[in-house]
């Protein structure tokens, strides 16, 4: 059996100071805050963050609805799928994002996606996060 790191875990504090500078020190706020949510508060890995579309987070109504649809195809598995429910900050971020957004992407695209709308891939993910923590 391979032994591995646990996890850090951030401190309410630590939580704080970051979502203050993405919120202030960042060229993209909106979309950083999404992304650094989707971590902390639904507990994605960087794939599913880079995988998961609009279509997952929306209702019938084509709002922002209380869960986030995790696909088989999308998670690390064939039986990764689940439903989250949506922490009431991670869901105002996504609210902000996808207004911001709107009238430009259809349901079926990446909800991160670069400036050129090409996808995430979740490397690139992982090196954000990296140079967030460090």
């Amino acid at each position: 059996m391979c032994v591995g790191k646990q996890a850090k875990v951030l401190t309410a504090k630590q939580e704080k100071i970051i979502l203050a500078h993405l919120r202030t020190n960042t060229r993209l706020p909106e979309k950083n805050l999404a992304i650094f949510l989707l971590s902390i508060k639904a507990g994605l890995r960087v794939k599913e963050i880079s995988e998961i579309e609009w279509l997952d987070v929306l209702d019938s109504d084509g709002e922002i609805g209380e869960t986030i649809t995790i696909r088989d195809e999308v998670s690390k598995g064939s039986n990764g799928g689940r439903i989250i429910p949506l922490n009431a900050e991670l869901r105002t971020a996504l609210v902000n994002l996808y207004e911001i957004r709107r009238h430009f992407v259809n349901s079926d695209w990446k909800i991160i996606y670069s400036q050129s709308r090409n996808r995430v891939s979740a490397n690139s993910l992982a090196v954000w996060f990296h140079k967030l923590y460090k």
